[in-house]
């Protein structure tokens, strides 16, 4: 049995992974169970709404309801999804609303006296 030398023995360091609940399951191909959903609940309204709205807003409706669909699942700005934009959208949204223009504002009124 060779004797080991402990003095050239290093301690190499590895980093450790800090992301590990950012990764998405795949479900087929590149596309994940969250841009699966956006497709299919998005189709499935576009297809409702081909198939039991009569009249001239048949087709944009449902266009505009694929094209949402699509743009939500695939779309990336500035290395962000479409969900994301919409989501701080509508926070920054709501926010401006209560702090400047008070609409969720609530007063209530205690009669007390003063003398």
């Amino acid at each position: 049995m060779p004797i080991q030398d402990t003095a050239q023995m290093t301690v190499k360091q590895h980093a450790v992974p800090q992301n590990i609940m950012d990764v998405e399951f795949k479900l087929v191909g590149d596309l994940t169970m969250r841009q699966f959903a956006y497709i299919f609940v998005f189709g499935l309204a576009a297809y409702l709404v081909a198939q039991n709205v009569v009249g001239v807003f048949k087709w944009p409706i449902t266009i505009v309801l694929a094209l949402i669909g699509v743009s939500l699942a695939f779309i990336p700005v500035e290395e962000r999804g479409m969900d994301e934009w919409v989501i701080n959208f509508l926070k920054a949204i709501s926010s401006i609303c209560i702090t400047y223009l008070g609409c969720i504002t609530i007063f209530l009124f205690k009669r007390s006296s003063f003398w």
